[in-house]
């Protein structure tokens, strides 16, 4: 029944969040996403919103060798991982065949007249998983753990902003905090030694330290997935590049 709660606490909250603030999200988010992320943002116990789905997440996308990786956590689309096994030192890409979250929100909870309400469980099944490995050269591995270590050590929340505007019924609203309003996009979700940071943006990369560094595992991932070691080879360079740029700080 906890997950249950969790789940619809989650959604109605977004779902009352988004009737009140839509257009004033929409006037300020030109704003602030003009701004380029160059960190990512450190997860904790206060930032995992859903333990048993983070949970869940692990258990199906993360094997059990795993030294470093990286989660990709869509809105709108099935959820992946790109990890570093070190037994087989290979770089493994999971994909879930249908969406984790819906699986269990099927589970939990049920839409009545707007407002999702938990439910007792339900039968849950997991989603099945498609995994693909490519070995790699050692030399790129250690590299790649470089990176995640400098890319995870340098993550730091971002400034406060107090937000006050007006609603169309004449209402005045106050977000002491608008960087905690979760908006769709995709999740990425970085790990290694037991330290995680994540960010939020687009699924297909971006601009700026952090959006170089999706854009990097975007090819990593789809050079694993087609089972390419030329490309895969051909990536070390942008690796090593991009370690040197955080390491810069």
């Amino acid at each position: 029944m906890a997950i249950a709660s969790l789940f619809c606490d989650k959604i109605n909250q977004n779902i009352n969040n988004m009737r009140k603030l839509v257009f004033i999200l929409l006037a300020l988010l030109a704003g602030i996403g003009a701004e380029a992320q160059e960190t990512l943002i450190p997860i904790n116990e206060e930032t995992v919103s859903i333990e048993e789905y983070d949970r869940e997440i692990e258990r199906l996308l993360v094997p059990a060798n795993t030294e470093f990786g990286m989660n990709c956590i869509p809105s709108f689309d099935v959820e992946s991982s790109l990890t570093y096994d070190s037994v087989a030192h290979a770089l493994v890409y999971i994909e879930a065949e249908t969406s984790i979250w819906r699986r269990l929100q099927q589970a939990t909870s049920y839409l009545e007249k707007n407002v999702w309400k938990n439910k007792v469980m339900t039968f849950y099944h997991a989603p099945g998983t498609k995994m693909y490995l490519l070995p790699i050269r050692d030399e790129m591995a250690q590299t790649m753990r470089r990176l995640w270590n400098a890319v995870i050590g340098q993550a730091k929340f971002p400034p406060k902003r107090r937000i006050e505007a007006k609603t169309k019924n004449g209402e005045t609203i106050i977000i002491d905090n608008i960087e905690d309003i979760v908006l769709d996009g995709t999740g990425w979700e970085y790990f290694v030694n037991g330290k995680r940071a994540k960010i939020q943006g687009d699924d297909k990369g971006g601009k700026g330290k952090v959006g170089s560094l999706i854009n990097l595992c975007i090819e990593l991932r789809e050079a694993v997935r087609k089972n390419d070691p030329q490309k895969m080879e051909s990536l070390y360079p942008k690796v090593d590049s991009l370690y040197q740029v955080f390491e810069k700080k």
